[in-house]
């Protein structure tokens, strides 16, 4: 079963892989500038500061969800990008889905 995305929703993890040339884990260890880009099923781009999820030579970053990123319903799409050394560096593009939800907040 996928997870479930809705909006208003807060504390989902997102973990991103940066990939090389080959799409194979780049080690982000020494990387800065450590960015999640959403995209906004409006096409708004809500750009996030990433943390590593250990130390980063797996390449892997995360992102928890804060309150009011989760706007908009529908199609949303995400990418992890750093800086290092060498260049900027990116992991493969995710789409998922924010559903929206059967009460209204007061």
């Amino acid at each position: 079963m996928s997870v479930s995305h809705r909006v208003g929703n807060t504390g989902t993890v997102f973990r991103r892989t940066v990939v090389n040339e080959d799409l194979a884990a780049q080690d982000v260890s020494l990387a800065t500038n450590l960015r999640m880009y959403f995209t906004k099923p409006n096409g708004e781009l809500l750009v996030k500061t990433a943390v590593f999820n250990t130390t980063g030579v797996d390449g892997v970053i995360k992102y928890t969800i804060q309150a009011g990123d989760f706007d908009v319903p529908g199609e949303w799409k995400l990418q992890g990008r750093v800086t290092l050394p060498s260049g900027e560096w990116g992991s493969e593009i995710e789409t998922f889905l924010v559903k929206s939800n059967t009460y209204r907040s007061q």
